[in-house]
């Protein structure tokens, strides 16, 4: 029987573990759950799994608790919508599809974090939907002090009804603070949720749009045909306040949202003329908890501001040498970070480089930064990855942003094959960005750096808070089996 072998590295120790499998499981996700403490996740289809398998893993990577949960439910696929932690308890989020039914429950499952123990199966229902192939008609949110969680569901009826969102609120024991129906004026057949966000005072949003033209299954959907909107209730009444973003002539490219720890919720995205268009700005909004005030504002980023980030961007030789699109196109959100000060920051990437966008507490777009995403031109070994743009992550402290970037290569040279630099690691380096937008680009410190045969899987890694970063990847043994590696390192460390 073949056997899966976990090499796992925290602070300089390092453990091997061989795990026997009768069932062929394949990894998910690590959770860091604090401490020196993950959680490893594995099911045997990433899809639809019938078995989710998790491992408590401590220090030096001693397995703590272990559990198999059996998903499979008669008639039924399960899909894991989400796997959190909240409080000291893992969530699983589950989604049971009944293909006859066309029926979809939805049920969140707690287990102990130290032990694994289930403690808690609370069913939010079942609500009549299509495939979920095709969308996820739910959501949750935990509130920003960690003290509520909320989830809504979209029973979807028929296309010409009014669509009719449940929105349920609980206190960390999963007890109900509030739960209600919302009919809202919109039909089944034009309506979107796309997600949700809640405040501490357990008033919740729902973030959807609405196509305003005649919608049916052959409809090539144009973008200025969608109208964005914002709801909030308070749980209280029935009333829901419908906010819509005011967008003038322009259309909205894509948005994202995130709220602060005073229940500020902002939003944020590009607006442009038409699809194919570029970018004519950054779209920002805010509705303050205090007194669920609006400000909404259309930044314009001329030529000229945008060009002056890519230039001091493109300072860096080593980093700009793939070529860089000097169109403001194209980007994809990442995430939007709420600061203390009622500032905010948004980072959204494409293939050659990642943006970073500061706004004010006004809303008003203060600057933008950019980094290039480096580019290898190195001659591929036998088993090793094409030339192309190097994958990374990036993590943040204040003001300054760390970008690491993998390179399977070793390749660091330009197209002709001369070395560029010999202080770059082989395989990993990182690239701080400053508060005035320079770069600068140095070894990765990391213990992960110390083992030459890793290579770190960056859509692995995480921020875990201001302190602490998690790192995990790969590594080939002797006998070409492959491992996993991770360590939880202090950022201090990492960057210094």
């Amino acid at each position: 029987m073949k056997k899966f072998y976990l090499l796992l590295t925290l602070s300089c120790f390092i453990a091997t573990l061989a795990l026997p499998q009768v069932v062929e499981l394949q990894f998910r996700e690590a959770l860091p759950i604090g401490g020196s403490k993950v959680v490893l996740i594995r099911q045997n289809d990433l899809k639809f799994p019938g078995i989710i398998d998790l491992q408590v893993l401590g220090k030096g990577g001693k397995e703590l608790a272990h559990a198999d949960l059996n998903l499979q439910i008669e008639g039924a696929r399960t899909k894991v919508e989400s796997v959190f932690k909240w409080g000291n308890r893992i969530n699983l989020l589950l989604a049971h599809y009944y293909p006859t039914q066309r029926s979809t429950a939805y049920e969140l499952v707690q287990l102990t974090c130290d032990s694994l123990k289930k403690v808690l199966t609370k069913s939010f229902g079942k609500v009549r939907t299509p495939p979920i192939t095709v969308y996820a008609f739910c959501g949750f949110s935990i509130s920003p002090d960690s003290t509520k969680m909320m989830f809504y569901s979209w029973p979807i009826g028929p296309p010409q009804d009014s669509v009719n969102l449940l929105v349920q609120v609980f206190d960390q024991k999963m007890e109900s603070l509030w739960n209600r129906k919302y009919v809202i004026g919109y039909t089944n057949s034009n309506f979107l949720v796309n997600g949700c966000l809640m405040r501490n005072d357990g008033s919740a949003f729902i973030f959807g749009e609405n196509y305003s033209a005649k919608f049916t299954a052959s409809t090539l959907v144009q973008e200025k045909n969608i109208e964005r909107i914002i709801l909030l209730m308070s749980g209280k009444t029935a009333k829901v306040d419908l906010i819509r973003l005011e967008l003038g002539d322009y259309s909205l490219a894509n948005l994202t949202y995130s709220m602060n720890r005073a229940g500020d919720m902002v939003a944020s995205g590009f607006f442009r003329k038409s699809e194919t268009s570029e970018y004519k700005g950054l779209f920002t909004i805010k509705i303050t908890a205090a007194a669920n005030q609006t400000i909404q504002r259309l930044n314009i980023i001329d030529k000229k501001l945008f060009a002056s980030a890519l230039n001091i961007a493109a300072e860096d030789r080593f980093l700009s040498r793939g070529q860089m699109d000097r169109t403001l196109f194209g980007y994809d959100l990442g995430k939007l970070h709420a600061d203390e000060d009622g500032s905010y920051a948004l980072v959204a990437s494409r293939r050659d480089n990642t943006l970073v966008v500061d706004i004010r507490p006004d809303m008003v777009l203060q600057r933008i930064r950019v980094v290039p995403t480096p580019f290898s031109f190195a001659t591929p070994r036998p088993g090793d990855f094409a030339q192309g743009y190097l994958s990374g992550f990036y993590f943040r402290q204040v003001d300054k942003y760390y970008f690491i970037f993998v390179d399977p290569n070793n390749g660091a040279t330009d197209d002709r094959g001369k070395k560029l630099r010999t202080d770059t690691p082989a395989r990993a380096f990182l690239v701080e960005m400053k508060e005035i937008g320079r770069l600068e680009t140095r070894p990765f410190q990391s213990k992960f750096a110390l083992r030459p045969n890793a290579v770190l899987a960056p859509q692995h890694c995480r921020q875990i808070n201001d302190e602490y970063v998690f790192l995990m990847g790969t590594e080939q043994g002797k006998n070409g089996d492959l491992s996993l590696v991770y360590v939880i390192e202090q950022i201090a460390e990492v960057v210094k």
